[in-house]
Parts: C-alpha cells; structure tokens; sequence
C-alpha cells in the first residue's frame, strides 16, 4: 500500500504518523516543530521557575495525605478534591519532566502532551486543593477541631500552599512561549 494513500491514525499513536524512514531505514521525525521564543537563559530560568513549581505541588500533595488531620480519613467531601489534587500535581509533574527532556525545539506530539495541556492540569490542583480547603473548613466548623488543631493548620497550610502554587503557574511562566515552525526534514 502507497504511504500516501494511508489513513491517518486517531488516537493516542496518531503522532506515530509523523514519522518516516530515511534511506538508510532509520526513522526520522518530520511533524511540526514547537521552537520557544526567547533567549537561552530566559528558557532555563523558566524551566527552573516551572520545576521548582512542580515539584512544589506533588510534594505539598503528599505531604497533606502524611497529616491526620479532622475529617481526612473518613470525609468524602474532604477526600475526593484532595486526591483529584494529588493525582493532578502529579501530571503536572510527569508533564513537566516530559517537557524538559523534550528540549527545544519540541515536537508536535510532545507540545500537545505537554505545554498545550498545563493550564488544564495546573486548574484541576488549584480547583482540588481548595475544594480541600474549603472541606476541611467546613469540617471543622460543623464537628469542631476534636484535639487535631496542628493537623489542620498543616493540611490546610499544605493544601493553601498547592493551590497559590497552581495559580502562579501561569502568571509565572508568561515568558514560555513557544512558536510553531516547519520541519526542515519534511
């Protein structure tokens, strides 16, 4: 069957499209290209900006699991925002480990996996930790703090902390811009 007559895959492989073999039968990538904007330095200050950041939400969302804290064993309302937190810190985490290795410029599959789907990951934490916050409030105020007031001050400060820290994701990262350009071995 001709290449060119092929279908285009859908789905999670669809970027296995974007690659060809060359004469000597190794397979080169020829999709779009995703090259950042901006010098060097401000590419690796962001990077370090971002990962600190990272780093920061996936660690803060396992330490409020470490804490006993009212209402954080048996508490659905408290519970289901926090692991949708967690698990969403730590896409934001896998994503940007993806992104650094990546380099520059990246590729088309590796931009949508990962620049593309930040703002998406970083509000799911945001939106998980506070729901958090305002269930462990809400907690409290109905069933009283029953002798665990430094667990409660170290969820709430952990949670509050992952939540300030998706919300500076963005405002922080405003010099990582990238900008589509051709592949040259297309």
């Amino acid at each position: 069957m001709d290449e060119e007559k092929k279908t285009r895959r859908r789905g999670r492989r669809a970027y296995l499209d974007d690659f060809r073999r060359n004469v000597s039968g190794e397979y080169i990538y020829i999709g779009p290209l995703h090259a950042f904007r901006g010098t060097a330095e401000s590419r690796k200050r962001g990077l370090i900006r971002w990962g600190l950041m990272a780093v920061g939400m996936a660690a803060l969302g396992i330490v409020g699991g470490c804490i006993y804290a009212p209402g954080t064993t048996h508490c659905a309302y408290i519970m289901i925002p926090y692991v949708a937190g967690l698990l969403a810190s730590w896409s934001v985490l896998w994503a940007f480990a993806r992104l650094a290795k990546g380099g520059d410029p990246l590729r088309g599959y590796v931009y949508d996996a990962t620049v593309s789907q930040f703002r998406l990951r970083t509000m799911i934490t945001a939106v998980g930790a506070g729901c958090a916050v305002a269930g462990e409030l809400v907690y409290v105020a109905l069933h009283g703090v029953q002798g665990m007031l430094p667990g409660m001050l170290l969820f709430l400060g952990s949670q509050g902390a992952m939540l300030a820290l998706a919300l500076l994701w963005r405002p922080l990262g405003r010099e990582m811009v990238w900008e589509l350009r051709e592949n040259p071995d297309r």
